[in-house]
């Protein structure tokens, strides 16, 4: 369930037992699933150094050892590799986007000179609309008095004409 057992030893016969395993990591795995129960009673679990280090676990280790060297210089190798590529990604991203930046912004200047043009010409017709308004209002100001003015030559001719006429 954890891993292979490489050696295992009764140091106290129904007390203490020693187990080795090939793979150091089963050792944290059994640490990870505390409580143990042995018989519906639970043990107690401790991890052992073992004092001396023969020859075996030195070849173990250095195995081990390099194995992790080659791994970490594979995967150092691959996110190397990973890091190019998104460098570039990134890169051409960042200059496309400079880009539309530019086109926004020569967009916007152009919009911008449009719109003033806009408002210059808007206040120039409100001006002029204004200034028809009131020469409007004058031409119709005079267009009253020269009506009143020919309703009255009307009325006073009718009234010469009457007494005329007499």
């Amino acid at each position: 369930m954890y891993g292979a057992i490489r050696q295992w030893k009764i140091v106290d016969p129904g007390r203490t037992f020693l187990v080795e395993f090939e793979d150091y990591d089963s050792v944290d795995r059994i640490f990870l699933d505390n409580p143990h129960y042995l018989n519906c009673q639970l043990i107690s679990i401790e991890k052992h150094y073992p004092v001396h280090v023969d020859n075996s676990d030195r070849n173990f280790l250095r195995q081990k050892f390099t194995d992790l060297k080659m791994s970490i210089s594979r995967f150092n190798d691959f996110y190397q590799i990973q890091l190019m590529k998104n460098q570039k990604f990134i890169e051409q991203n960042f200059v496309r986007t400079e880009t539309h930046l530019s086109d926004i912004i020569a967009s916007y200047i152009h919009l911008k000179q449009n719109l003033d043009l806009l408002h210059r010409t808007n206040v120039q017709l409100r001006n002029n609309i204004k200034q028809r308004i009131f020469q409007n209002r004058n031409i119709l100001q005079e267009y009253d008095n020269q009506l009143q003015l020919q309703r009255f030559l009307n009325d006073s001719l009718k009234q010469i004409i009457s007494q005329e006429f007499s």
